[in-house]
């Protein structure tokens, strides 16, 4: 698959796992960036522009997964976030679920489910990057002042976290 300068960024503080995962991912995006923990994901994320997908334990020093995750929604950045966990109890699901996770797996998890669904989390990231650029170079044409521009930025990230929350929602309800 072309990655197309695309990125996935892995959080996980075992750092056998962390390279398991990265062989395991790295045949559907070959830019793959590691952290150990929440703190480092956030500087890698604000450095990387690329990255249009995570995966992250929750488990973890200095900044654990939800922690991150609630800090990214913060900001309104809706990039699709997957949790892995070996404490996959429903009051971390329904923590992950408030905060707009794209989807929760727990550990051990197949291979092949893994795969799959960090492959969607990579497509979908790659077409909210997309409309974004495609957003900012029409914004760029039009020549709207800073102030706006950035009043449309939160309401476009607002509205993409909206949409990642309502597919999280209808995919539960089918369980």
């Amino acid at each position: 698959m072309n990655s197309d300068g695309k990125a996935i960024l892995i959080v996980e503080d075992d750092v056998d796992l962390r390279s398991a995962l990265s062989d395991l991912i790295s045949p559907i995006c070959h830019k793959i960036y590691l952290a150990g923990n929440g703190d480092e994901a956030i500087k890698e994320l604000a450095a990387k522009s690329e990255i249009v997908a995570i995966l992250s334990d929750i488990q973890m020093p200095v900044m654990n997964g939800l922690e991150f995750l609630a800090k990214i929604r913060s900001s309104f950045n809706p990039i699709p976030f997957v949790i892995l966990t070996a404490f996959g109890d429903g009051e971390k699901f329904q923590e992950a679920v408030r905060l707009n996770a794209t989807d929760f797996l727990a550990k051990p998890i197949n291979d092949e489910v893994l795969v799959e669904v960090m492959l969607k989390a990579f497509e979908y990231g790659n077409q909210l990057r997309q409309a974004e650029l495609e957003i900012e170079k029409l914004i760029a044409e039009k020549n709207i002042p800073q102030k706006q521009l950035d009043s449309f930025k939160r309401a476009q990230k607002t509205l993409f976290s909206m949409r990642i929350q309502n597919s999280v929602y209808l995919k539960s309800d089918k369980k």
